[in-house]
């Protein structure tokens, strides 16, 4: 899994997610190209375009970083750059209000005055009110952009027109029957709608408007304390991400506009804002000069990597592993390794185990044939103490005692004559007392 980062620079780095390498695009650094926003042209996503802030639109083919195609819509100070995947046109437009819509077809050249009618059908030159603070185009069919900014409502067009189709109302008075300041500085669509979008105002405030409904907004209400510098809304539509000018990020339930997470690691003003489509994970990036990339069902972050230069806006990759699955796969490949180890050790300990059982077994064999051994001895010795014991029965049985037991006869009679004398003795002493 990729990221694909733009900064104030012009360079674009791509970052992978499983080791953390970082791997340049285009290495020309030219702070008059500053990176605005980009975007992949094809579904296998080896092509990625990017605009500039000098109005200049290049394409990069991904398999050999290198620019194929390069535009110039002849706009200067670009403020925002949008691509149209359904018509293959981009849309740039710039804080005096200028919107100009080119195709990539063919590159347009001043001088080729005979081609008015190619030159028709291939760019398109809008003017919207001013000031400037905001730019977006819808997500589902990409045939409205809208823009709004301070004292300025946040107006939509027809991008094939160029008509104005719908116009924000202001929230009512307060109570105290003052005007609510008006400074729309970023807004978003919602993925599978062109009616809805969320506005995120200079104030802290979010406005959810549904141009079906009513001009005015159909949710609002002010939840942070800092301007709300980007608004992202997911891809399951009841949530959006808004981050600040302080570096502090949020995850907002649309149904009842309020935070639900927080994502605090950041410390500069939130610029670019990704979520994968799978919609487990969010890329942030900013004026802090770093990359964090967080795991939305942990609520925590997986990869912050330091990239130098601040930042305007970063862009998830489809293709490459996911995060959980590599991580399952080293699981499994540590589990592999441990249990051929265990096995390997296993096999050591049962070969010393079996060699010891062996030896045990030739011991108790060996026991078993001396004890076998002892046993005839025993055996042998017993019949000869049984011979012995019947030849004594038949000389006691006639009167006759061995001279062994003839010697301890008397030994034992001279015993008893001493203790007889010392007890009579005892006897005397007692007895004079």
């Amino acid at each position: 899994m990729r990221i694909f980062v733009g900064d104030r620079l012009g360079i674009i780095k791509c970052v992978s997610i499983e080791n953390t390498s970082v791997s340049f695009v285009n290495l020309k650094p030219n702070r008059n190209k500053e990176i605005i926003e980009m975007d992949f042209i094809d579904q296998n996503e080896t092509q990625l375009i990017a605009g500039s802030a000098n109005g200049i639109v290049d394409i990069y083919d991904l398999n050999k970083f290198e620019i194929t195609k390069s535009i110039n819509t002849n706009i200067d100070s670009v403020f925002s750059f949008k691509y149209l995947k359904s018509s293959n046109r981009v849309i740039v437009c710039n804080k005096k209000g200028d919107v100009k819509i080119q195709s990539l077809e063919e590159q347009i050249v001043e001088e080729e005055k005979e081609k008015e009618k190619e030159k028709e059908k291939n760019f398109q030159e809008y003017k919207a009110n001013t000031p400037i603070a905001t730019f977006n185009v819808d997500r589902a069919q990409q045939t409205l952009y809208s823009c709004g900014g301070k004292d300025n409502l946040i107006k939509v067009w027809d991008i094939n027109t160029g008509k104005n189709v719908f116009s924000c109302q202001n929230l009512p008075l307060d109570d105290l029957g003052l005007r609510i300041p008006i400074w729309d500085r970023s807004h978003d669509w919602k993925h599978n709608s062109d009616n809805t979008f969320v506005v995120g105002t200079s104030y802290g405030g979010i406005r959810i408007f549904d141009t079906r409904v009513k001009r005015a907004p159909v949710k609002s209400r002010d939840i942070l304390e800092f301007p709300v510098n980007k608004v992202t809304n997911s891809i399951d539509e009841n949530y959006t991400f808004i981050g600040d000018t302080t570096g502090r990020t949020f995850k907002v339930d649309l149904r009842k506009i309020q935070s639900v997470n927080s994502y605090r690691e950041s410390v500069g003003s939130i610029r670019g804002m990704s979520e994968h489509h799978s919609g487990d994970y969010l890329g942030i990036c900013g004026l802090d000069r770093f990359l964090i990339v967080y795991d939305l069902k942990l609520v925590k972050s997986m990869m912050k990597v330091y990239l130098k230069t601040q930042m305007n806006c970063c862009l998830f990759s489809k293709q490459g592993f996911n995060a959980k699955v590599e991580t399952e796969k080293k699981k499994r490949k540590k589990e592999k390794d441990q249990g051929s180890n265990d096995s390997e050790s296993g096999d050591e300990i049962s070969g010393s185990a079996g060699s010891s059982e062996e030896n045990s077994s030739s011991e108790q064999s060996s026991s078993s044939s001396s004890s076998s051994s002892s046993g005839d001895e025993d055996d042998s010795s017993e019949n000869s103490e049984g011979s012995s014991d019947d030849i004594d029965r038949y000389w006691n049985s006639l009167g006759v005692i061995n001279d062994e037991e003839s010697d301890l006869v008397s030994d034992e009679s001279d015993e008893q004559k001493k203790q007889k004398k010392v007890t009579q003795k005892k006897k005397k002493r007692r007895k004079k007392k």
